[in-house]
């Protein structure tokens, strides 16, 4: 028939490729269409869990809710994450767990999501997602997500990723000629380019929050402006730790599954540049599920000690323990925890007995407080170590002042406090305390401290119902 009907042959086998290329053609951008929509249901997953804050103006929210009625009762052999997050969707607490990925992606892919796959590349389109807000409808159908919206893409002819780097090299240059304001824009242009160049995230987070601050003034939280958008009072320095807040949460948008943009974020930003130590808290936690360096659950647990969360960090010291038993960091880890739980129940059953009518009841509260008390107290004697004698000298000005020996307990604080130096804050406030309740002067420094909490609760532009949560909350933390 070929040396009969060439032609036709070659016609044949001619339509036959070009159907073949349709079909594969229509199989890759079902491929792009399902990958994005995966991406974007990650992190609007994400976003659920820290209460939608940077996504309530647009439509991911409504389009979530919508995918979490059909997707929720498909999940029930998902393995779920431990932990009371009864408010939360299934879908968003089995994405943080990792051997979930691919049952959610092919939810994502597959007939039962197919609707809301067809409303997001059409709210794509329209521009209304926050989540997709650098990509543009053709370059998700192209596979490009992340750049097509630049057209400098399109002169690089596919070599963004090299583009880039060499973007990134003058990033470097004028970080070593010290011309910092020329750096923003620059380095968002690297990550417009190549949105998992996650050293690009690292790094210019790293500048913004650390390099670009080091050399600016204070700014007294009076003189601080009241922000919407973050919920803060914001000085010079603070604008440069939001700016860098802002870079690394776009990191994550566009890798929701690298652990380290959620470390730098959680640890570097929020703990040691904010000291907001719920949201280090919250970005740690979900650093800790993705795969990650041995030191990463560490700095959680440290956080949720700080954060008061001491069961929780103690069971995560017993755990890294199992893992690691080399380590003795575990061993000292979990005797301070036990003393400060054996602290704190000295101190609440304390309280019961004092507002309790009830003789007996005031009797056993007591004795139940005596017995914690000298558990905390022996576990510091046997620790033997700067922290524990300041923990035990905080023990003894406690038992002083409650027989109002107000001058003793202050003089076993002002030991205290210059033992360790994380405790210097929490001592001084007792001291202060105990000077006011037993008539003793306030020197300079305390008079200032007081004032410099006075002045704390409130900025320029302030609500009033933030200035008067704050207020409650210093009233708290002196009682």
């Amino acid at each position: 028939m070929m040396n009969k009907h060439p032609n036709i042959t070659l016609g044949l086998l001619l339509a036959l490729f070009v159907a073949l290329g349709a079909i594969q053609g229509q199989r890759l951008d079902r491929l792009f269409e399902a990958d994005a929509f995966y991406k974007w249901i990650i992190a609007a997953a994400t976003d659920e869990r820290y209460g939608w804050a940077e996504a309530l103006e647009h439509a991911d929210p409504a389009l979530y809710k919508e995918v979490v009625a059909v997707a929720d009762p498909l999940l029930q052999d998902a393995k779920m994450p431990e932990g009371e997050q009864d408010a939360i969707s299934r879908l968003s607490k089995s994405l943080q767990e990792r051997e979930n990925d691919k049952l959610v992606y092919e939810l994502a892919k597959g007939n039962d999501l197919a609707p809301f796959r067809a409303q997001f590349l059409e709210k794509l389109r329209g521009g209304d997602l926050y989540y997709t807000k650098d990509l543009s409808y053709s370059a998700v159908m192209s596979g490009m997500e992340g750049e097509g919206s630049v057209s400098i893409f399109n002169l690089f002819f596919g070599f963004r990723k090299v583009a880039a780097n060499f973007m990134w090299l003058q990033v470097d240059r004028y970080w070593h000629m010290g011309h910092l304001y020329k750096m923003v824009p620059l380095m968002k242009t690297c990550v417009l380019l190549d949105p998992n160049f996650i050293d690009a995230y690292l790094l210019g987070a790293w500048h913004l929050g650390y390099n670009a601050t080091a050399a600016m003034e204070y700014t007294p939280i009076p003189l601080r402006v009241w922000s919407d958008k973050y919920q803060d009072c914001l000085g010079e320095q603070e604008k440069y730790y939001y700016l860098a807040i802002d870079f690394l949460k776009d990191g994550i948008r566009n890798n929701p599954r690298n652990y380290k943009l959620f470390f730098d974020l959680g640890f570097g930003m929020y703990r040691e540049k904010l000291n907001d130590i719920d949201n280090a808290v919250l970005y740690l936690s979900e650093a800790v599920r993705l795969p990650h360096e041995r030191w990463v659950p560490r700095m959680l647990y440290k956080c949720l000690e700080e954060q008061g969360e001491y069961e929780k960090a103690l069971d995560g010291w017993k755990e890294n323990q199992k893992r690691f038993p080399e380590n003795d960091v575990n061993d000292r880890s979990m005797e301070r925890l036990a003393g400060l739980i054996a602290e704190r129940r000295a101190a609440q059953a304390l309280e019961k007995a004092k507002v309790t009518q009830d003789e007996a009841e005031r009797a056993r509260l007591i004795a139940e407080s005596e017995a914690a008390e000298k558990e905390a107290y022996d576990i510091w004697v046997k620790m033997d170590e700067p922290y524990a004698l300041a923990r035990k000298l905080r023990i003894d000005a406690i038992n002083r002042a409650e027989e109002g020996l107000y001058l003793e307990a202050v003089s076993y604080l002002d030991k205290a406090r210059f033992e360790v130096g994380s405790l210097f804050d929490e001592l001084s406030d007792l001291i202060i305390k105990y000077k006011q309740a037993g008539g003793l002067p306030l020197s300079v420094s305390e008079k200032k401290a007081l004032v410099r909490d006075e002045e704390s609760v409130a900025c320029i532009g302030m609500p009033e119902a933030e200035k008067q949560k704050r207020v409650e909350a210093l009233k708290k933390r002196r009682s």
